[in-house]
């Protein structure tokens, strides 16, 4: 099967090569880079925190939110 890998560059090469050892053939074209933005966490209490992405994490986060779910 023809796997289109659309992940950011540094992390379509790993994706592409597990996809390859699987039997696909596996065809890289980044859509997206990962960079740090400059953002203030809202005023108030938080019950949970939803991330799109783990890129989101490694691209750091104004304060460390380790209780929430």
């Amino acid at each position: 099967m023809r796997i289109l890998v659309t992940r950011p560059a540094a992390q379509a090469a790993a994706t592409a090569a597990r996809l390859r050892a699987a039997g696909h053939e596996a065809m890289i074209a980044p859509l997206v880079e990962v960079r740090p933005v400059r953002w203030t966490l809202p005023q108030g209490a938080f019950d949970a925190l939803v991330a799109t992405s783990a890129n989101a994490f490694l691209a750091g986060m104004p304060v460390p939110l380790p209780d929430l779910p």
